[in-house]
């Protein structure tokens, strides 16, 4: 069955409220995930949503999926995420992240994706 909802995505102005509201259901996404296991499902549940959303925060969400799931975030590759012009390009990164299994191999595939 479908883990994920269709939520309609609240309006918000405030980016504190936005960054707040992201940290936490991308905090119950992970447990989700932890107990289920299904990367696939909600890869697809969580590219629906960053369909709608916005560059920024397709970039906001990458690092906090690699901080999560590497432990830390080197700042050259945060630096690189955010100059990240295209969305199409973000949410490949996004879909990488899931299958990179260390930040080396993350950071090759960022700078292959972003040097052109």
């Amino acid at each position: 069955g479908r883990m994920m909802p269709e939520e309609p995505i609240p309006e918000v102005d405030d980016l504190q409220e936005v960054d707040n509201m992201l940290a936490e259901r991308v905090t119950q996404w992970t447990e989700k995930w932890m107990m289920a296991g299904e990367e696939k499902g909600i890869q697809k549940g969580i590219q629906k949503g960053i369909q709608k959303g916005r560059l920024e925060q397709v970039q906001e969400i990458l690092i906090k999926t690699l901080s999560m799931k590497f432990g830390s975030v080197p700042s050259n590759v945060i630096s690189r995420v955010n100059a990240i012009h295209s969305k199409d390009t973000a949410d490949r990164l996004f879909e990488r992240a899931f299958i990179c299994s260390s930040m080396e191999e993350f950071e090759k595939e960022l700078v292959a994706a972003t040097d052109n």
